[in-house]
């Protein structure tokens, strides 16, 4: 990595860069990634000029790394609007290529090997959001997003679309999803402000800092991932701490019949879909390994009205306990009794979420991920304007280390894992 040998101004990592810039040492595949269906008569520079716009307006899309000399960690450093290259562009033609080869192209394009985030330099800095448009037809466009970890999780992604799309479209679209500069008149909120509000919360020692600190110490949640460690998979090959971390990625779209099923089961227990799909991810895993295993849930950190739009790494995956209902012999409650009960301590783990420390639970615990992980992003997609539809064709997200992963994304009546 280039290190700074004159003085710069910046601001430090949050709580989450923290953890991204020691996974990512060991190799670059934090990242996260989409790419979008674009059908009917697209207007490229219109398309441009808003994700100038969306640039110019969100800090941590004009946000690079460097470090100084002799220390351990890296400043983040905001670039001013119009100082660099705004985002980076490319296009391509594969009219002449088949529905088949445009799919294979695309699969390699999404899983391959992005610039690392530590090796910018300020001399020559890169934009962080990365955009490639490629035409399939006449008529027909892929747009591809890439950012690192370090400046966004899948929620900002989804974020980044929606108001894309808003810049894009006619007046009278109103998305579902909608980030706050939507109005001229409201300043978002920036991701060093939100920043450093974390690191507030957990330097302040007050009774909500001791009652966080209290309910991630229990004693039971890090017997579980203790538990969780030491669990053995059927026909697992167990990797060796210095082997690079490099997850391999089976998509599975769900059936309409079983995506009705668990639709109708949602409507009728009043409990959300992703903590449905928790629940059962956590029954699987129960059954799998005969142990119970605590998973690692992505939470967002966006359930403050203030945070609901802001664009940047704010998920934290949180320790969520195991369900001992189908684990202990004669004790197997109905499906609605596991659901209930892990949607009641994701509510919980949700309120608590500010002040979760990685570095004291990986001490505590002597673990530095958890084995098992789980998140749900739901997509306000498809959207249409007038001339353009625009809808959800994939997303490769990685912002976290896991042995097993479920992903699952919610796009209208299409559930993909």
């Amino acid at each position: 990595m280039q290190q700074l040998d004159r003085p710069v101004s910046g601001f430090r990592l949050s709580p989450q860069q923290t953890r991204l810039w020691t996974l990512q040492r060991q190799n670059n595949v934090y990242r996260v990634q989409g790419a979008l269906r674009l059908n009917g008569k697209l207007k490229r520079h219109q398309l441009k000029q808003g994700l100038k716009k969306l640039v110019e307006q969100h800090a941590i899309l004009r946000t690079t790394f460097h470090r100084r000399p002799g220390l351990k960690w890296p400043i983040q450093m905001v670039s001013p609007p119009g100082s660099f290259g705004s985002f980076g562009w490319t296009e391509q033609d594969w009219c002449h290529k088949t529905s088949a080869e445009q799919q294979q192209q695309l699969d390699r394009l999404m899983h391959s090997k992005q610039p690392s985030s530590d090796t910018a330099e300020l001399r020559d800095p890169q934009p962080p959001l990365q955009v490639q448009l490629i035409q399939r037809a006449p008529d027909r466009f892929w747009l591809l997003f890439s950012l690192p970890a370090l400046c966004a999780d899948t929620t900002t992604l989804s974020l980044l679309v929606n108001a894309l799309i808003n810049h894009y479209g006619d007046d009278d679209i109103s998305p579902r999803i909608a980030v706050a500069e939507v109005d001229n008149e409201i300043e978002p909120v920036q991701y060093v402000q939100i920043s450093e509000w974390q690191h507030e919360l957990l330097t302040t020692e007050d009774e909500d800092y001791w009652a966080g600190q209290a309910y991630w110490n229990r004693p039971a949640l890090m017997q579980s991932q203790s538990t969780a460690q030491s669990t053995a998979w059927p026909l697992e090959h167990r990797h060796t701490a210095d082997e690079a971390f490099n997850p391999a990625i089976f998509e599975l779209d769900l059936s309409q019949d079983l995506r009705q099923s668990i639709n109708c089961f949602s409507q009728s227990v009043d409990i959300s879909m992703s903590h449905i799909l928790l629940a059962g991810w956590q029954s699987l895993i129960s059954r799998l390994t005969s142990a119970q295993s605590l998973v690692g849930v992505a939470f967002d950190g966006r359930d403050d009205e203030e945070l609901c739009s802001a664009l940047g790494p704010l998920t934290t995956y949180l320790p969520i306990r195991p369900l001992s209902s189908f684990t202990q012999t004669g004790t197997h409650r109905s499906f609605q009794q596991a659901t209930e009960q892990v949607s009641h301590r994701a509510e919980v783990a949700a309120s608590w979420q500010q002040y979760f420390t990685r570095d004291r639970w990986s001490a505590e615990t002597t673990s530095t991920y958890f084995p098992v992980s789980f998140n749900y992003t739901d997509w306000s997609l498809p959207r249409s304007t007038q001339q353009l539809t625009v809808s959800l064709e994939r997303i490769v997200a990685c912002t976290e280390r896991f042995h097993l992963n479920l992903s699952c994304y919610r796009q209208g009546d299409t559930l993909t894992c």
